[in-house]
């Protein structure tokens, strides 16, 4: 079960790195051909939405990232933010959707207590 808990937080690594370079893209792309357009409502709406969609990515790829860190870590707090990340993985079809369920899966198993202690009741250390 170690093995597929660290899958799992590999996963959502690269899942939040790519969601938040992502978010990061977007908006540069989006300003830049408001910019383009040298309109002020194009310029203002593009501007708009490459904000709107970046925030989005980024706050959608943050637990993800963190969790996986803490996760490999064997933290609780890990598992939590990964369990938080996955729930809202499920809505990025098909990708998202495949390392939500397989994250859920993995991290509702009840071997878990073997791989992060925290998620017993063992003391924290």
């Amino acid at each position: 079960m170690e093995q597929h808990v660290k899958i799992v937080a590999i996963l959502n690594i690269i899942n939040g790195i790519l969601s938040i370079g992502g978010g990061i893209i977007i908006f540069f792309l989006l300003a830049g051909i408001g910019i383009l357009t040298q309109e002020e409502v194009a310029m203002f709406i593009l501007n708009a939405v490459g904000i709107f969609l970046g925030i989005i990515f980024i706050a959608v790829g943050i637990p993800g990232l963190i969790g996986g860190f803490q996760l490999l870590n064997h933290k609780n707090s890990g598992r939590i933010l990964t369990l938080i990340a996955s729930f809202i993985n499920l809505i990025n079809f098909p990708f998202g959707t495949a390392l939500g369920v397989y994250s859920i899966w993995v991290l509702f198993h009840d071997n878990i207590g073997e791989t992060i202690p925290q998620a017993k009741g063992a003391p924290i250390k």
